[in-house]
């Protein structure tokens, strides 16, 4: 069986967002599944080298920018590959590409939910009409999709509520991630250490790093703030903050502290630091929104921006190590691979070609990728980027 998955805007090794969750779930694939043949469509952004992709245990197919959204272009390599499911995560590729020619083939679409929430681009100050049209297309997608695979089970509730008559195509599985952690030591943990992690050109990230530097650190002069993530090593240094900007070896530094941060007020989709917390054996502090998607635990304190530093400094004074074993377990018996993977292979043994299909005029979505800063980082091959996506008419197959 070949599965062919969609990926842009790659970096590896992968330490965040998306390319986390495709990476892991490759992995995983191709370690417990003989029957399934992952294929990676890989557009060229990213800082993926070209050593590192012959080395990945799968086939990978690396197409520039103006191929990856041209649909006659793609439809050849397709046809060369002959795949029996087609998987897309985001909008435009799974608009453009994938649905079309799942519909046009007759072969099951898979589409991956990962950001929901109808205020997905609000917090990048992108255009409200961009914002109205990406949560169209996720809506929409819902229709063409044989089978729509959320991450959490808060996006699972918002696209059941939105799209009932799909509710039948709707599968909610975890999503799943390399365990890097497997013997946690907490011989060496400070309670006083605490951990953030994050890209900082992702705005919701940027606003925790300032406000970890503005307003916790000052006021809690005792703690030792750590942070990783893009960007971070930006920060002005302070007594209390160490940065390190991105890692390889983050175990180093997760050893050493004891609690994971997550005092964001913006963002979509659910958050994979918490799992990386869990998976290291940090208990974590975070906002409501931090945990959605999350089923309540007491491993996952919440707290609002205004109570975070009170909160935070109760969590350090009554911090037992015990707790990071507990985190631990948490992670291996509700996330880990190991606890998902069978689920997650039965789901593709099991798919159908069962799109529901309305009619869909054509429309343009204009994409200003200068809203996107992360896209402008470590690109190995630059591109002009599409200014316009003319997407198909589906009525018309």
């Amino acid at each position: 069986m070949k599965l062919v998955i969609f990926g842009d805007g790659f970096t590896y090794p992968a330490k965040e967002g998306v390319s986390q969750h495709v990476m892991s779930q490759l992995f995983a694939l191709t370690r417990h599944s003989t029957a399934i043949e992952p294929i990676l469509i890989l557009c060229d952004r990213g800082t993926m080298d070209i050593n590192q992709i012959k080395q990945f245990p799968w086939k990978t197919v690396l197409v520039p920018h103006e191929v990856y959204y041209d649909y006659l272009a793609m439809r050849t390599i397709l046809t060369h590959i002959k795949p029996d499911i087609l998987q897309s995560y985001g909008v435009y590729h799974g608009r453009l590409i994938s649905s079309r020619y799942s519909l046009e083939y007759k072969i099951p679409f898979v589409m991956e939910h990962h950001d929901v929430e109808s205020e997905l681009t609000d917090h990048l100050k992108l255009a409200t009409n961009i914002s109205a049209s990406i949560y169209h297309d996720q809506i929409e997608l819902c229709e063409l999709a044989s089978l729509n695979r959320t991450l959490s089970q808060h996006d699972y509730d918002l696209l059941s509520s939105v799209s009932p008559k799909r509710k039948n195509t709707f599968f909610n599985i975890p999503t799943i991630m390399d365990d890097i952690f497997d013997n946690i030591d907490i011989s060496n943990k400070k309670a006083t250490d605490v951990l953030f992690i994050g890209n900082g050109a992702y705005p919701p990230n940027k606003k925790a790093v300032n406000f970890i530097r503005d307003e916790l650190a000052p006021h809690l002069p005792h703690i030792n703030f750590h942070i990783i993530g893009r960007l971070s090593n930006d920060i002005k240094p302070a007594s209390n903050i160490i940065t390190y900007g991105m890692v390889d070896d983050i175990k180093r530094i997760t050893d050493l502290t004891s609690i994971g941060l997550a005092p964001l007020e913006s963002g979509s989709g659910l958050k994979l630091k918490v799992l990386t917390y869990l998976s290291a054996g940090l208990p974590v502090l975070g906002t409501p929104l931090a945990y959605r998607g999350y089923t309540s635990h007491s491993l996952l304190s919440v707290s609002s921006l205004e109570d975070f530093a009170d909160s935070l400094n109760n969590m350090v004074a009554n911090y037992d190590s015990s707790r990071a074993l507990l985190a631990r377990k948490l992670f291996l018996d509700t996330y880990s691979e190991e606890a998902n993977i069978d689920t997650l292979i039965s789901m593709y043994e099991s798919l159908t070609y069962r799109p529901y299909i309305t009619a869909s005029n054509s429309r343009h979505i204009i994409r200003d990728d200068s809203k996107l800063p992360w896209l402008n980082e470590f690109r190995e091959m630059p591109f002009s980027p599409t200014n316009s996506v003319q997407y198909i008419n589906f009525a018309s197959l």
